[in-house]
């Protein structure tokens, strides 16, 4: 049973329970010196106790949803700062730059500008003598689960554009295992011999899809539905 604690001190022992083993950090969004050693304080604690991993990520000025905008000023330095200052630490699964900026700008500036930072991460992991995957985020703006366009477009993108990326990182949410099915072959399509990394995936709370028994029990059903019968078959076949 999970017994919170006031600020979270046992969250990484109940996701040791449940098996996880890694934990994404969206944003890195300090270059403090002492905001840094707090977070590495934390990293290495996890790692240390119970093996937990973690993927460090960062928007790279694409905000997507809400009052979040585009910002470019910047952020070449802050992704810099955050390799230099974690690149060395064993407790670093891999970088994950963007996140849903495909479905903030319909161009290809985000793409460009990914790379362009992918390509500072691996100058400042070559000053540190070390190397990690990295990963470009996309999302999947399909709540009625009746296209795969912005997938398609996407992924497409990232082979044309951003073709340094390790992997593309999707976040997809589907309603049925034939929809989600063909949406992960898309993206594998253009991925050629790359993994495709699922950062995100379940099913919709918005549009059309939702239900009255949207709820957690209800989800939880459904997610160990997909990974039976469309995660594990596709993952065997494609990567």
């Amino acid at each position: 049973k999970y017994r919170p604690v006031l600020g979270g001190q046992n969250d990484a022992y109940e996701m040791y329970k449940a098996g996880i083993r890694a934990i994404y950090i969206k944003e890195i969004q300090t270059t403090s010196l002492e905001d840094l050693k707090a977070l590495d304080k934390i990293f290495r604690q996890i790692h240390t106790q119970y093996g937990i991993k973690v993927i460090m990520g960062h928007f790279g000025g694409y905000y997507h949803g809400g009052t979040g905008g585009i910002q470019t000023q910047g952020i070449e330095a802050r992704v810099r700062r955050m390799v230099e200052f974690f690149g060395d630490k064993d407790y670093v699964l891999c970088w994950m730059m963007g996140e849903e900026g495909n479905l903030k700008s319909r161009g290809i500036a985000y793409y460009q500008a990914m790379e362009r930072y992918r390509r500072a991460i691996v100058e400042e992991e070559r000053k540190l003598g070390v190397h990690h995957p990295t990963l470009i985020g996309i999302g999947d703006g399909d709540v009625n689960n009746d296209k795969i366009s912005d997938l398609d477009v996407a992924a497409a993108n990232i082979r044309k554009y951003a073709p340094g990326f390790d992997a593309p990182a999707l976040n997809i949410y589907r309603e049925d295992k034939e929809s989600l099915r063909e949406a992960l072959n898309v993206v594998k399509d253009h991925s050629g011999k790359r993994h495709v990394f699922i950062s995100e995936f379940g099913r919709h709370s918005a549009g059309r899809t939702q239900h009255p028994d949207a709820h957690f029990g209800v989800r939880h059903t459904l997610a160990q539905r997909l990974i039976a019968n469309v995660f594990r078959p596709w993952q065997f076949h494609h990567t």
